[in-house]
């Protein structure tokens, strides 16, 4: 049989918003029902709440909001799927140490969190930075022009069937499109692929990490961590922040201080 779509609307009068301070959720249960037989069910946990940027930074529920957050890299993908179903581990990690060093928000580079992950950030008001797999690192594939065509198309293709598996979470506060883009993608990456973003899912800003997008100027610094003095930091930073202002949009520092076991 052809696939059946039906668009079922509910008026919430005042509902109460979800925040790290207070992570109110809903639910939503729906059963197909034949002749007084369930034949199936399925039900999942939202909330309501606005995330926004403007000029001067970002807003929650109209309430300007810092960020302060860290960045993962592969900790919901690499532990393994004992470890990623045992709930009180995870909560350990991802929410109690991290709200212990008053860390708010988590970034999970280029791998897309799920499952119970999403679920515990929903639950406990941690704020993510939802990231999708497009890890860049400044490298400039030697691509013909159809090979770029295809594999833009292919982004695109595979981005449209991921979102709907996260935009009902009101942990996941903005959708990250790219990590370390070279410039010459900018004209794609703000154009066609942000529209897609939108399309699905106008409420929340998308951001390009590492560079400037429509809704964030991004920056990630290691000048003076992996070589140099640590007075190039300061001296990127202000740089970034003063680029930042003339843009008119807030500014991000979503990478920076890595590799302390290395003895940096």
């Amino acid at each position: 049989r052809a696939p059946y779509e039906f668009e079922l609307k509910v008026k919430v009068g005042r509902p109460e918003l979800w925040s790290p301070a207070a992570p109110n959720l809903y639910r939503a249960e729906l059963e197909l029902v034949q002749d007084g037989l369930v034949l199936d069910r399925w039900g999942e946990n939202f909330g309501f709440r606005r995330f926004e940027t403007r000029k001067d930074g970002l807003y929650l529920n109209g309430k300007r909001i810092f960020l302060r957050g860290v960045c993962f890299w592969g900790e919901g993908d690499r532990w393994g799927l004992a470890r990623r179903g045992m709930p009180e581990m995870v909560k350990r990690y991802f929410i109690d140490l991290p709200k212990a060093a008053n860390v708010r928000a988590i970034r999970h580079h280029t791998i897309p969190l799920d499952g119970l992950w999403l679920d515990l950030a929903d639950r406990h008001g941690m704020m993510l930075l939802q990231e999708f797999p497009m890890t860049i690192n400044y490298i400039r594939p030697n691509f013909t022009e159809i090979e770029r065509k295809t594999f833009r198309r292919r982004v695109i293709e595979e981005f449209r069937t991921m979102l709907p598996l996260y935009w009902n979470h009101p942990s996941v506060i903005l959708w990250v499109s790219t990590n370390e883009s070279p410039r010459e993608n900018a004209e794609w990456e703000n154009g066609p692929l942000q529209r897609v973003f939108k399309a699905a899912d106008p409420t929340r800003p998308v951001m390009r990490s590492g560079v400037e997008s429509d809704d964030i100027y991004d920056t990630h610094c290691y000048s003076g961590f992996w070589s140099g003095s640590e007075g190039q930091f300061a001296l990127y930073a202000e740089g970034a922040a003063r680029r930042a202002r003339l843009s008119g949009k807030p500014i991000g520092n979503t990478e920076y201080v890595e590799n302390f076991n290395r003895g940096r």
